[in-house]
């Protein structure tokens, strides 16, 4: 456990922060093996795995002591917490190359979450799960970032009130924000807010691409429109390059 956490109650989601940790790990492990761990309590914990001890651990030698066993593959133990902190506060102080993280659904970090407190059925919040406790405030996450920047998506659907949590409950947190009416909105949020433009016809091809990596297009019929970009064009045309549009009519194929 990091020292930060030995007293806090947060809570984690830990199949969650596994399948971030190892994605990131596969995906960026060359970049991550030139950044080195700054935070010196991170260094000496870390310092067992480093792949080259002269330069010391970095955020790739990080992530494998979680990522891979010692036979080059998952594993399965120990639970994620002390990488996703670390990781995450690590993050903060990269120098070596221009970072970003990106948060898709951000608002739904003002929402109740889907489990509950230990041995009790009290619904649990999200800001009492350890990553949305880190990264909710944009301010202070993202404004101590000492080379990158935090980039946050909204969902479509505004806030949504905590549907079957007890009255008595909601009086604890605070209403969630209602990113499709801005005036209601602090100020500083406001001045955060960018509004994102229609796509262009690159823009529409790269989206449904993703989409259909993800599963959101299930008709393998559409596969060769795709490929040839004649699905783009008739999406483009029919909804303008709107990117909620655009979601919706993937959704629908």
């Amino acid at each position: 456990m990091p020292p930060e956490l030995a007293e806090t109650p947060l809570y984690e989601a830990p199949d969650a922060s596994a399948n971030f940790l190892i994605a990131t790990y596969l995906s960026q492990r060359e970049k991550l093996a030139q950044i080195a761990i700054k935070g010196e309590e991170r260094r000496q914990h870390y310092a067992a795995h480093a792949a080259d001890p002269a330069f010391g651990p970095t955020l790739a030698d990080m992530l494998a002591s979680f990522a891979t066993d010692g036979h080059k593959g998952f594993a399965d133990f120990p639970m994620p917490v002390r990488p996703m902190y670390d990781f995450l506060a690590e993050l903060q102080l990269v120098t070596e190359m221009p970072t970003v993280l990106a948060v898709d659904g951000h608002n739904m970090w003002d929402m109740m979450a889907s489990s509950c407190r230990w041995l009790s059925k009290q619904p649990l919040h999200a800001s009492e799960l350890l990553v949305p406790s880190m990264l909710a405030d944009m301010h202070a996450y993202g404004g101590q970032m000492a080379n990158g920047v935090m980039l946050c998506a909204t969902s479509r659907g505004g806030g949504v009130r905590p549907k079957g949590v007890p009255k008595k409950l909601r009086k604890y947190f605070p209403p969630p924000r209602d990113y499709s009416r801005p005036r209601t909105l602090p100020a500083a949020t406001r001045a955060l807010l960018r509004q994102v433009e229609p796509y262009d016809r690159a823009e529409v091809q790269s989206a449904l691409e993703f989409y259909a990596l993800t599963g959101h297009l299930q008709n393998a019929e559409l596969q060769s429109q795709l490929r040839t970009g004649e699905m783009s064009t008739k999406v483009g045309l029919l909804t303008a390059g709107v990117a909620d549009d655009v979601f919706r009519i993937a959704e629908q194929m």
